[in-house]
């Protein structure tokens, strides 16, 4: 079964291959407006380009444009050194807490201990009566 769809497969893209799209263009059947209109939007954006371009207020705007890219990578070193603060006094207060939380279950056991000691004890002590009474 699986021979067959490999093999169909394989035929499938053998097929696939053969066949070359070529791209046809008719040159007749552009119209001459069209041309016209689209070369006169390029020439207009070109002019535009040409005329904001060459500007001695561009250049001193890119001069302000690196200062302000310096003045931007101090803010985010501070940003990041300020994220890092925070993150390390969230660390410094669950270390805190995990430690009160451990020193709680550290009682809590030693509490138990203790009274398990004590029911032990409570139940040794009446046989010992029991025993010294006889």
């Amino acid at each position: 079964m699986s021979t067959n769809s490999s093999s169909d497969v394989s035929a499938f893209f053998a097929k696939k291959k053969g066949k070359k799209k070529t791209f046809k263009f008719n040159a007749n059947k552009v119209e001459a407006e069209t041309i016209a209109v689209m070369t006169s939007d390029v020439t207009t954006a070109n002019e535009n380009f040409a005329d904001n371009g060459t500007s001695s207020k561009e250049a001193s705007e890119l001069l302000d444009m690196k200062a302000l890219e310096e003045q931007r990578k101090i803010e985010d070193d501070v940003a990041t050194k300020m994220a890092l603060e925070e993150t390390r006094a969230q660390l410094a207060t669950a270390k805190l807490n995990m430690e009160k939380e451990a020193q709680r279950i550290e009682e809590e056991k030693k509490e138990k201990e203790r009274i398990e000691k004590e029911k032990a004890d409570a139940i040794a002590a009446p046989g010992a009566e029991r025993g010294a009474s006889m």
